[in-house]
């Protein structure tokens, strides 16, 4: 570290505000357009948008504006236990009381080499977190504001945003990329299976009579293909990924698989006529991993990988490629190991999250996997996962509900359509899966060296020139 270096309390360069929630109960402050973040919206480090959305008037009665470029920090949360959540606002951001928002006085440094300075910290941080004695973690905030921050020069400061940004918008696009896909891959099981657009499709051509629930989905169609009359079967995916399939249409000869009516059930309304129904426990074998105890006996630093569910919620992958747990080998008879490209399901904590372990691994017993499969593959089981998660999570006991038992999996009712069609949604579905993965594989290597670098370049220990030099040797 040079001479011109500078150090500062965290706390003299910042200004700190705390958010919070309006009440849920009233629906005037909510579904408004001003992002609301919270834990669950702090994927990544860039903060622009969230599922959850306040209004106005929302704002003004239990929650807090963080201004365009505020650092946002979780201070509170389970998460915190596995990874620091922290990111920059790219707008004015509303945000929960479990966040801390940190105004940046520029004239000593910027917002984006502030970010970086709590990212090049990561692990010192997650040692500072403490026990809120209800599983939960917390970080100090008396403790993070009398933490040391080396200011470098400006010159060197500037050369350093340029390449770290550079890196990070590397990492940022490979992410929303897999999100287009993600959504790309939904939108075809939605269309296919909940939907069911081909079936209304054919309804329509052959004259047969749409069902009630169906009419308002069935009168969207019919828009669609007068915009479209030369090819009246709307592919909703338009992608170009999967071969064989024009970008906006389904090829006649995968159409005329679809049935051209309807049949209602008790169970699920109205389903295609011919497609068989069932509970999923009848095609698919339900098993859960297990956690040998007491656990802290069979702990090593070397051995056998075991996945908790806090690797899954720490990442919104739907891959689990790392963990930093393992287990002696003989904590095997305990527990299950299942193969890189498994299929799992989480079923406490944050229930019915669905993910695909790319490494071989032990699994908690907070998992569940499915050994046994007819009729069903995982790609579409991913996504089914997907869509009916919110139905699982209320049939659960009590007012919180932290458990997906299996019987309640089991007894899923669930449509089987034709093997034709099934095994042409899987095609389809897993060229979206394999892209994916091989762009979070890329993600992976460059989080690993931005990782690397952040803490010696923010120190002085590496210069920009070598630092430079490693990233053109990775890509």
């Amino acid at each position: 570290m040079g001479s011109e270096w500078v150090q500062y309390r965290l706390g003299d360069i910042t200004t700190w505000t705390s958010g919070g929630t309006p009440p849920k109960s009233k629906d005037e402050y909510w579904n408004g357009d001003i992002p609301w973040i919270s834990a669950s919206s702090m994927d990544g480090n860039r903060y622009n948008d969230s599922k959850l959305k306040i209004t106005d008037l929302g704002l003004a009665n239990g929650s807090r504006i963080a201004l365009k470029d505020s650092i946002l920090l979780l201070v509170r949360g389970s998460i915190l236990h596995q990874k620091i959540q922290v990111g920059i606002a790219l707008r004015d951001v509303a945000f929960n009381q479990d966040v801390k928002a940190l105004k940046v006085n520029t004239d000593v440094v910027e917002p984006w080499y502030l970010l970086f300075w709590f990212m090049a910290n990561h692990e010192k941080l997650l040692g500072l977190v403490e026990n809120t004695g209800i599983g939960a973690g917390k970080l100090d905030t008396t403790i993070l504001q009398n933490l040391i921050v080396d200011v470098p020069p400006k010159e060197y400061r500037q050369q350093l945003l340029v390449f770290a940004k550079a890196l990070d918008d590397k990492i940022e696009l490979n992410r929303q990329i897999n999100t287009t896909l993600e959504s790309m891959a939904q939108a075809l099981f939605k269309s296919w299976f909940v939907d069911f657009d081909p079936v209304i499709d054919n309804a329509l051509a052959a004259g047969n009579p749409i069902p009630p629930e169906l009419e308002t989905r069935a009168e969207k169609r019919k828009q669609l293909q007068a915009r479209n009359p030369a090819a009246p079967t709307p592919n909703p995916a338009g992608d170009d990924i999967a071969a064989g399939f024009h970008s906006n249409f389904l090829p006649a000869e995968i159409q005329q698989l679809f049935p051209s009516s309807f049949v209602f059930t008790e169970e699920m309304g109205w389903v295609p006529e011919g497609w068989d129904k069932g509970k999923l426990g009848d095609y698919v074998h339900v098993k859960r991993g297990g956690s040998p105890r007491p656990i802290h006996d069979f702990l090593v630093e070397e051995g056998l990988p075991w996945v908790k569910i806090s690797d899954a919620t720490s990442d919104s992958s739907r891959f689990l490629m790392n963990t930093k747990q393992f287990i002696k080998p003989e904590g095997l008879k305990k527990t299950v190991m299942l193969k890189a490209g498994e299929l799992i399901l989480s079923n406490s904590a944050t229930p019915g999250l669905p993910k695909f372990l790319n490494i071989d691994a032990c699994i908690h017993d907070g998992w569940l996997y499915f050994p046994v499969k007819t009729k069903f593959t995982d790609p579409y089981l991913y996504q089914l996962f997907l869509v009916v998660k919110e139905k699982l999570l209320a049939q659960g006991n009590g007012s919180v509900f932290t458990n997906l038992k299996t019987d309640i999996l089991k007894s899923l009712s669930v449509i089987v359509p034709p093997t034709e069609i099934m095994e042409i949604a899987t095609t389809l579905l897993d060229s979206f899966h394999n892209k994916s993965l091989l762009i979070q594989s890329n993600i992976s290597v460059l989080q690993s060296l931005r990782d690397n670098l952040l803490p010696k370049l923010l120190s002085g220990q590496l210069q920009i020139p070598e630092a430079e030099q490693k990233l053109a040797e990775v890509l």
